[in-house]
């Protein structure tokens, strides 16, 4: 465990003369390419003459009579080190891309390059257990975890789930860029304990895993996947980005506070913010604002920056999207109902925008798509938003292409 996100606890070697017992590996650091002369030392084993010389084990995970759950890299881990009976799930930041030798990040990556990790001889087995996964906040760290789904093993699903830290941007006083503010400064890493289990068809026969839960300890958690998470994401600190692809919905999220968008399919459970964080190094839970979106500065239009707000766009609620706080978010859903209560509405105003009330109870009239909105997020990439004819506490208001963004 590291209390900095920039410190490392590398790991050179990890190995046992027979069944270790161990079920997740997690570093929060890099897995080394070689063992070094200093840690070799206490790498020894009898000779056949009773003398004591180097095991010449190589570097990396080596626990070849063990069925893991997964391993979990905060940072970099070289191809070919995972070595085991069997495992399900690994995760990391970057590893070598064997085609080209350029560093490939985790959220770039595939199955196939998730597999490359893997000595020759691990065998790769169906997701069934809790899988821990160490994530910070570093610029060009994104983490993705790739879970063995498919009922007969053998294969990683290319439906990575990936992992950041996002920073909190609040517009500065001209209203012209964002102050950013670190998430999870004194405790570097979040730690991210995902949950999957095989399912059964309609006959009862056995059929792949999916995800049940992502539960997050620390601040400024962001998560992007279509893979479906069937039962809650849940979070000590508050929340970034999510974006949730996958076409059977959202179900819970649980977090004392959600700065960032959610974006996916529609919410059919409870999204909720509680207001209660709990510390990642002491366990003390503590009171904060229970907000549910905030304002930030966007810069990609080409008129010039203006204050915009994050935004909950999905494809409709048939469950509740609950604030204990104040609403900022733009909500934009097809039809359905939002529950919300806690302190006054908050107005927000922007150049390209009339000001809008945000923070009561609304609900919406059915959605039509508009023109195309470029929405940036800490991943570096794009999605397409559509406006709803009545967005909440603006009924008939429509942002114009390119002004929603997270």
């Amino acid at each position: 465990m590291t209390y900095n996100d920039a410190a490392k606890f590398n790991l050179a070697r990890l190995d046992a003369g027979g069944v270790s017992g161990v079920r997740n590996v997690a570093v929060e650091g890099d897995v080394l390419t070689a063992v070094t002369a200093r840690a070799a030392l206490f790498f020894q084993v009898p000779a056949s003459d009773g003398t004591l010389v180097q095991d010449a084990t190589p570097a990396g995970i080596r626990l070849p009579m063990d069925d893991l759950a997964g391993v979990g890299v905060r940072d970099f881990v070289p191809n070919h080190v995972i070595q085991a009976h069997s495992i399900q799930a690994v995760a990391f930041d970057s590893h070598v891309e064997e085609h080209n030798g350029r560093i490939e990040s985790g959220a770039d990556s595939d199955a196939d390059d998730a597999a490359d990790l893997l000595t020759s001889g691990t065998a790769i087995a169906q997701a069934n257990d809790v899988y821990r996964v160490p994530f910070a906040d570093l610029p060009s760290q994104q983490v993705a975890l790739f879970l063995a789904t498919d009922k007969n093993g053998g294969r990683f699903d290319n439906d990575s789930i990936e992992f950041v830290v996002q920073g909190v941007g609040s517009p500065n006083a001209a209203g012209t860029s964002n102050v950013v503010t670190p998430s999870n400064a004194a405790r570097g890493a979040v730690v991210a304990l995902v949950s999957a289990a095989p399912t059964v068809d309609q006959h009862g026969r056995p059929d792949d895993s999916v995800v049940r839960s992502i539960r997050l300890r620390g601040d400024g958690a962001s998560i992007r996947t279509e893979q479906y998470v069937a039962e809650s994401i849940t979070s000590t600190g508050p929340l970034g980005d999510l974006t949730l692809n996958d076409k059977q919905g959202i179900t819970d999220v649980t977090a004392p506070s959600v700065f960032g968008s959610i974006v996916g399919g529609p919410i059919t459970g409870t999204v909720q913010t509680t207001g209660l964080r709990t510390d990642p190094i002491t366990g003390v839970v503590s009171r904060v604002a229970a907000d549910l979106g905030r304002l930030y500065v966007d810069t990609t239009d080409p008129h010039g920056p203006f204050v915009t707000s994050t935004v909950v766009q999905t494809d409709g609620i048939s469950g509740r999207l609950v604030s204990r706080g104040d609403l900022v978010s733009e909500v934009v859903a097809h039809g359905q109902r939002l529950a919300q209560r806690g302190s006054s509405p908050r107005r927000a105003t922007s150049a390209r925008r009339s000001p809008t009330r945000r923070g009561e109870r609304c609900g919406w009239a059915a959605s039509t798509p508009t023109a195309s909105a470029a929405t940036s997020s800490p991943w570096g990439k794009s999605w397409a938003t559509c406006a709803s004819t009545a967005a909440c506490g603006a009924a008939g208001s429509r942002p114009k292409a390119g002004s929603s963004a997270t």
